[in-house]
C-alpha cells in the first residue's frame, strides 16, 4: 500500500474505533458519488470491512467520470465485492438491484460550479435522489438511505441562530448566486421525508459542514485546496479578500465516526455533520497551512462572485449528535490540516 493510502486507512480505522460495524456484514450496497470526497471515504471503509473484517460487502460505486489513477478510488478498481458504473446522475435512472443500503453522495460542491452550470447542480440534486427513492425503495421498502444534503440549506442564519441546529429552516435568498445548490437540497430533502413519510421508509438525511482531509488536493476549488494549492505553486498565499469571514471545519476522521453512527444507529432523521470546538477566521486557516508549508501569507480586500454569496459565519450546533453517541471531534486544525499536506505530497512524489 503507497503512503498516502495508508494515510487515508489510518483515518478510517481510527474513525471505526468503538463502532459496531456488523449490521454491514454481507449488504448490497449502492454509492454514489463514489470519488467525490466523502463518498470515496465510504468506498475505502467498505473495502477496509471486506479485507479486515471479510465482511464480503458488494458495492456498486457510480462515478460521472472514468475512473483514472488519479481518482480517489483508483486503488479499488481490482477489489474483490467492487463493481463502477460510470454514469450522469442528471439523467433519471432505473435501479433493479435490491440494495441493502444506498448512500447518496452525488452533487457538485465546487462554488464555481453553481456559477457555471447551475442547471447541472439542481439536476444531481434532485434528479438523482429522485430516481433511487422511486426505485430503490421500489425494489426493496426496507432499504436504509443515507442522503448528503448540506450546511448550505441555513443560508445565512442570524446571529441569535449560530450555532445552527436541525430544526433551524433556514435564511436564504433565492438571487444568492449559490441559490441554486441550497435549494436544491432543500427540494431533496422535503422529497426524502416524503418518501419516509408515505412508505415508512429508513431514510436518513445528513447536512456536512466543511469537512477536509487526506482526499482532498491541492487543485480544489475550496478554500483550504485553493491555499494548499497557492502555497505549493506560488510558495505564498494571497487571499482575495482580508479573510474575516469564521468557519468551524471538521476533520474527515470525525466527519466518517459521525456519519457512520447515523448510517447504522440514528433514531433520528436529519443531523448535521461536522465540529463547533475549533471557529477560526479564514486568515487564521490561511495563517495555519502557511505555517505548515513554510510560505508567507497576504491578505485582500475584494471579494470574487464565487464568495460573495457565502455567509460570514458558518458553525453548526452539534449537539445532538453528541448526545445521542457520546462522541465529539478529536482531531484539531493543525493537525488535520497536516495530514492533509502530508497527503498531498506523498501523493506528488509517487506519480
Amino acid at each position: 500500500m503507497k503512503l498516502h493510502e495508508e494515510i487515508v486507512y489510518e483515518d478510517i480505522e481510527a474513525a471505526c474505533k468503538g463502532i459496531d460495524l456488523e449490521p454491514l456484514k454481507n449488504s448490497r450496497i449502492l454509492l454514489t458519488g463514489a470519488n467525490g470526497f466523502l463518498g470515496s471515504y465510504f468506498a475505502h471503509l467498505f473495502n477496509y470491512c471486506n479485507e479486515k473484517k471479510n465482511f464480503n460487502i458488494q458495492c456498486d460505486c457510480i462515478t460521472k467520470s472514468e475512473i483514472s489513477p488519479r481518482s480517489r478510488i483508483f486503488p479499488l478498481k481490482e477489489k474483490k465485492g467492487f463493481s463502477f458504473i460510470i454514469k450522469d446522475l442528471t439523467e433519471y435512472t432505473a435501479y433493479d438491484t435490491p440494495y441493502d443500503i444506498v448512500i447518496y453522495a452525488a452533487g457538485y460542491a465546487a462554488p464555481k460550479k453553481f456559477l457555471e452550470d447551475p442547471i447541472s447542480v439542481i439536476d444531481v440534486n434532485y434528479i438523482g435522489i429522485k430516481s433511487v427513492l422511486e426505485n430503490v425503495l421500489r425494489v426493496n421498502p426496507k432499504a436504509s438511505i443515507m442522503y448528503f444534503s448540506s450546511s448550505e440549506i441555513y443560508g445565512s442564519p442570524e446571529p441569535k441562530n449560530i450555532p445552527t441546529t436541525e430544526t433551524y429552516d433556514g435564511r436564504v435568498s433565492i438571487v444568492n448566486n449559490r441559490a441554486c445548490y441550497m435549494e436544491s437540497k432543500r427540494l431533496a430533502e422535503v422529497l426524502c421525508l416524503i418518501y419516509k413519510d408515505n412508505l415508512k421508509a429508513d431514510i436518513k438525511i445528513v447536512r456536512p459542514a466543511l469537512t477536509y482531509g487526506p482526499g482532498l488536493s491541492f487543485d480544489d476549488e475550496r478554500v483550504i485546496g485553493q491555499f494548499m494549492g497557492k502555497a505549493y505553486q506560488n510558495k505564498k498565499i494571497e487571499m482575495i479578500d482580508e479573510g474575516r469571514d469564521t468557519r468551524a471545519f471538521c476533520y474527515i476522521r470525525d466527519a466518517l465516526q459521525e456519519l457512520l453512527h447515523v448510517l447504522l444507529y440514528g433514531r433520528d432523521t436529519i443531523y448535521n455533520i461536522g465540529s463547533s470546538k475549533e471557529e477560526i477566521s479564514i486568515k487564521e486557516l490561511a495563517d495555519i497551512i502557511g505555517d505548515i508549508m513554510g510560505v508567507p501569507v497576504k491578505a485582500g480586500q475584494i471579494k470574487e462572485d464565487a464568495v460573495k454569496g457565502a455567509p460570514g459565519r458558518v458553525c453548526l450546533d452539534m449537539s445532538k449528535i453528541e448526545k445521542e453517541f457520546n462522541i465529539s471531534p478529536q482531531v484539531g486544525m493543525k493537525e488535520g490540516l497536516k495530514r492533509t499536506i502530508d497527503w498531498n505530497k506523498a501523493l506528488i512524489k509517487e506519480e
